[in-house]
């Protein structure tokens, strides 16, 4: 499933790219930015920077993953490093985003 990324206060020129903080999803590939429930739900981007118009990640739940609550606290987490760029070469400023996945059966 392909989710939007609202990305509120992101200017027209701006960019903004993500990494991984965790050490098994960088096994996994460039592009995986989290896996949960041992690797049953996998969440991916296309490595393209982000736009204020065009942000969007890819969500991959196996028919067996684990379900989730319907709270974000019972939300499969992670924290991922972000880096926003004013042009093509120049980082404006480094941060984190958290993520929260539900999944239900």
């Amino acid at each position: 499933m392909k989710l939007e990324v609202a990305l509120i206060g992101l200017n027209d020129s701006e960019s903004l790219s993500m990494g991984t903080g965790s050490a098994e999803a960088r096994l996994a590939g460039p592009d995986v930015l989290a896996l949960f429930d041992s690797g049953r739900v996998k969440v991916t981007w296309d490595g393209v920077p982000f736009k204020k118009d065009n942000a969007y990640v890819t969500v991959k739940v196996a028919p067996d993953a684990r379900p989730t609550g319907t709270q974000l606290d019972q939300s499969y987490s992670t924290t991922m490093q972000t880096y926003l760029y004013k042009t093509a070469r120049t980082t404006q400023s480094a941060g984190s985003v958290t993520m929260g996945i539900l999944v239900s059966p």
